[in-house]
């Protein structure tokens, strides 16, 4: 029997409110943890597949939804950066971004929210490709959904193997444990890191 789920009484809003409370909002361009370029909330300019980094995907479509344009001059400088983190060179990705004038930027918080808004049906689609349609029905609009939209956002593999068992399997205690310790950048005490886990959980 899986996890009765508790109903979130916003979901668009809470599950902003929790995302924002991890990732903060920044206007302009900026370098996180690992180097990568993000703007608004947490939303990260390069994404990385199958081990490479590169510019993000339909990105022109996605900053449009906020009324940003994306220039060739700025695309030019998010590939150098990426470059630099295929490099494994973090110190001169942040050292790009830092010294890079790009021409957007966020005049408030509601083009970021908008932003926010356009992609996060995309991480709810990250969690029904991870837990299968059944459970994403019955958890849709829970608190539950919440988290796993919050880990997908951080990081798609983070809802792990024995994660989605504890979920099927109605295990509310484990699958808080997994959520609270084993998504932890894989096993690594990082503070912020540890602390978004105990929101989620």
């Amino acid at each position: 029997m899986s996890i009765i789920p508790r109903p979130a009484s916003n979901f668009n809003n809470d599950l902003y409110a929790l995302i924002k409370q991890s990732e903060g909002f920044e206007k302009k361009v900026y370098s996180d943890t690992e180097g990568v370029p993000t703007i608004g909330i947490g939303y990260a300019l390069l994404e990385k597949i199958q081990g490479e980094w590169r510019v993000r995907g339909y990105i022109d479509e996605q900053l449009q939804s906020a009324g940003i344009n994306i220039q060739q001059s700025d695309r030019q400088t998010l590939q150098s950066v990426a470059d630099a983190l295929n490099s494994n060179n973090v110190a001169q990705a942040r050292s790009l971004i830092q010294s890079s004038t790009f021409s957007f930027s966020l005049s408030n918080e509601t083009q970021g929210r908008q932003l926010f808004d356009y992609i996060i049906p995309n991480y709810k689609a990250e969690v029904r490709q991870k837990i299968g349609d059944t459970l994403y029905q019955q958890l849709d609009g829970s608190k539950e959904m919440i988290a796993l939209v919050s880990l997908a956002y951080n990081n798609p593999s983070l809802i792990g193997a024995k994660l989605i068992a504890a979920l099927q399997s109605g295990d509310r205690d484990e699958a808080w444990h997994e959520i609270r310790y084993n998504s932890n950048n894989g096993g690594s005490r990082c503070k912020g890191l540890a602390n978004r886990r105990y929101r989620e959980s």
